[in-house]
């Protein structure tokens, strides 16, 4: 049963578990006239856990997973099942733990289906900016026999598309593009002078 919380020399007592904690180990609580709550932290992540596992067991008719203990040291590979050391993860800063969630064989593995499965780094870039695949610009650049949409110069790799709709327009080897964003440019060799 929570007690009262009582307040002597710079410590208190928790309502939950009774022990006399510094005050800097409660959370800080602005409502509260002390700036503190009436729990230590670990009782309070306590209490916070069991209600959030209440309001997902009453709106979501499911039970919360149980947190995995991994050692120190250690981290948990979803796809091998298994806790690796750190040593056997790839460096990530946008991860909490520095670590990416995967051991290197399995994080290699994952980027190498990826690829295949979009063609590349090409085909991934190409379906995220333009929404299209690199067989569509295989085509494209067909449909413009095979040669740049400005100049018609051979093996065209750039892709232009119109910045209101987002669809693109053809394919363009990356001087005519440059020119065609820049069409001020006055020595214009005469094939591109005539597409301008």
């Amino acid at each position: 049963m929570p007690q009262a919380s009582d307040d002597i020399g710079g410590r208190r007592r928790c309502r939950d578990c009774g022990e006399w904690k510094s005050i800097d180990e409660f959370h800080k609580n602005p409502l509260r006239p002390s700036g503190h709550g009436s729990y230590c932290q670990p009782c309070f992540n306590e209490r916070s856990k069991a209600s959030y596992a209440k309001r997902v067991q009453r709106l979501q008719q499911r039970e919360v997973r149980k947190a995995r203990v991994v050692p120190e040291g250690f981290k948990y590979c979803p796809d091998c099942d298994i806790d690796k050391p750190l040593t056997e993860f790839p460096k990530n800063r946008n991860d909490s733990t520095g670590y990416a969630s995967y051991c290197k064989p399995c994080h290699n593995a994952r980027g190498r289906a990826s690829k295949l499965g979009v063609g590349g780094s090409r085909g991934y870039h190409l379906k995220r900016r333009y929404g299209i695949t690199d067989q569509e610009v295989r085509g494209i650049i067909l449909a413009q026999r095979g040669g740049c949409g400005i100049c018609g110069a051979p093996n065209p790799e750039h892709v232009d598309h119109d910045h209101v709709t987002g669809e693109v327009v053809a394919s363009f080897v990356s001087i005519a593009t440059a020119v065609l964003a820049n069409s001020r440019t006055t020595s214009l060799p005469c094939a591109m002078r005539s597409t301008i």
